[in-house]
């Protein structure tokens, strides 16, 4: 099935990307990096899988909220 759908040898991308973090209120900067990372990990984790999720699952992080 994988390779029907030509994602078998596809690494997942992150969903949440620094642009987002910046459209919700994030300054720009080098404290976006450990959030992003957190997130791509959450996200292979099963945590989100979209976008409406991810905003979710950031809001939730009350240590890296903006």
């Amino acid at each position: 099935m994988a390779k029907d759908l030509n994602v078998a040898a596809t690494a997942p991308r992150p969903i949440l990307l620094g642009r987002h973090l910046i459209e919700w209120g994030m300054k720009p900067g080098k404290s976006l990096g450990p959030i992003l990372r957190a997130a791509f990990e959450a996200q292979l984790d099963g945590e989100f899988h979209d976008l409406e999720s991810a905003r979710r699952w950031f809001e939730t992080r009350p240590a890296i909220k903006a």
